[in-house]
């Protein structure tokens, strides 16, 4: 009798393949992530985002709502079935979701019974 098998020490590698643009004005986000390995077969993707410690489970496309305003990265990493852990990937990008603030910096003086006009300018 006889018995085979393979030694792989070659990690998977994985891309993420579509993400936010780099400056947004949703606070929502969707990543897709693409994994090849030199053996067939089932490879885990891990994922986190921002300051997480944790990497956790994720699927080929992951799926955030509800982000806060600002800057955000997003890391993955895959693991094939010997073990391999690939290079981490990340993407980042900015949510700006507040409409710009406006100051006056002149007022018009307000006098009763005239018709008043103001000029409001953007610098």
């Amino acid at each position: 009798a006889s018995y085979s098998w393979t030694i792989d020490q070659t990690p998977p590698v994985i891309q993420i393949v579509s993400g936010p643009a780099a400056m947004t004005n949703v606070n929502s986000a969707q990543l897709a992530m693409q994994v090849t390995d030199n053996n067939p077969g089932t490879n885990t993707i891990q994922c986190k985002l921002d300051a997480e410690v944790m990497f956790g489970l994720c699927s080929e496309i992951k799926d955030y709502s509800n982000l806060s305003g600002g800057p955000h990265t997003f890391y993955a990493r895959a693991i094939d079935q010997a073990g391999n852990i690939s290079a981490e990937v990340t993407h980042s990008w900015l949510s700006d979701t507040q409409g710009p603030a406006i100051n006056f910096t002149k007022i018009p003086m307000q006098t009763i019974g005239t018709i008043c006009t103001a000029t409001v300018e953007f610098v």
